[in-house]
């Protein structure tokens, strides 16, 4: 990979996270404030949890990436509150984002190590919006199953939709 074309899958890749994130905010809020606590299964997070796993991961992410090593990284406790969640989303992840847009496009084409993988970093950052969309979609199945509304991200969703005639 050229350091042109990483800058280029780098750019691109910040617009798809710049493009999602509202929808990722909006699939957060949908959930009930009295179902935060709800899992699918004991194995599974709950959704505050698995909101927080979203929002927190990106920023990490963001981090990780900008910084080139997971040194000085931890995960921390899921706040209790979706407004807190959302609040430290709005707050971290734009300067992340600056952060990813500042790396020079040469370390970007350069081989990096992460989650067992070796490969250009331009390339790690896919992970970022796959990751979000994933777990997004995860979140949506939780909403649908515990009985909530789930809204559209990319278009309407069938809560949404006008009833068939």
């Amino acid at each position: 990979m050229t350091p042109s074309e990483a800058g280029f899958l780098r750019d691109t890749v910040l617009v798809i996270v710049r493009r999602q994130t509202r929808g990722t905010r909006k699939m957060i809020a949908a959930i009930p404030p009295d179902r935060l606590a709800w899992r699918p299964h004991q194995k599974g997070y709950t959704a505050l949890e698995l909101a927080w796993h979203i929002v927190e991961s990106e920023v990490l992410l963001c981090e990780l990436y900008s910084r080139g090593s997971l040194e000085g990284l931890a995960h921390a406790e899921a706040p209790p509150s979706l407004d807190q969640v959302i609040a430290y989303h709005e707050r971290l992840l734009p300067p992340g984002i600056e952060a990813l847009r500042a790396i020079p496009t040469e370390r970007l084409a350069a081989d990096f190590e992460a989650f067992g993988r070796t490969m250009p970093l331009a390339e790690h950052l896919l992970f970022l919006p796959h990751h979000t969309l994933h777990h997004r979609g995860q979140l949506s199945a939780y909403l649908r199953t515990m009985g909530a509304f789930v809204p559209g991200v990319m278009g309407l969703s069938a809560d949404e939709r006008p009833p068939a005639t």
